[in-house]
């Protein structure tokens, strides 16, 4: 039996021809991280689910800005929050985002705290109903359903823009005196599409 020899030890044909096919899987493996890395670089976004919302994935896009944190006490209160939607890309970044709760608000709270997201009329500055905490709307959904409103979505590259969110308190049915009820909630980035 003849050998092929590997530095100073002797290896039959049959392990040498054993380590070629592992060194061609190698090979094939590695190509094909790299084309899957360098789809993930042109900014091929691959969804995310996050307990049912997705999530966005998108290259050089970040949401920057502090979680509401407010304890109701009575009907009519109102909170705001704000956050800055960053492209660190050069290309523009379409997105959708929606506020989600952070645990905390119950069912009977988050169900009569009213959502409303910052958009522009012909008029200025007016806030667009999104729903409640327990059933939000996300940004797009909620500005649909008032075409002489506009709202945030879409970042240019290199750019930021700013999503204001008011949570506020009508019903005072889930109210108890003297009690403060809590609500932690952060605006989330979607996925979108990129045209």
């Amino acid at each position: 039996m003849s050998a092929v020899g590997v530095g100073a030890r002797p290896v039959t044909r049959a392990v040498a021809g054993v380590w070629r096919r592992v060194g061609k899987v190698l090979t094939w493996g590695l190509a094909a991280l790299l084309v899957v890395a360098a789809a993930v670089a042109g900014g091929s976004a691959v969804p995310v689910v996050d307990g049912g919302v997705v999530v966005a994935p998108l290259e050089g896009v970040r949401v920057v800005g502090d979680p509401i944190r407010y304890g109701f006490t009575s009907a009519g209160e109102a909170v705001e929050g704000s956050w800055v939607v960053v492209n660190d890309a050069a290309r523009p970044a379409a997105f959708d985002g929606m506020l989600r709760t952070e645990g905390g608000a119950g069912a009977g709270l988050a169900s009569a705290v009213s959502v409303f997201y910052a958009g522009r009329d012909g008029r200025g500055d007016t806030w667009v109903p999104a729903g409640t905490l327990s059933d939000p709307l996300s940004i797009q959904d909620a500005c649909a359903q008032i075409p002489s409103v506009s709202c945030p979505q879409g970042v240019d590259g290199t750019g930021r823009v700013r999503v204001r969110v008011r949570l506020a308190l009508a019903d005072p049915e889930v109210l108890q005196p003297e009690r403060t009820y809590q609500v932690d909630a952060t605006f989330y980035v979607q996925y979108a599409p990129q045209g």
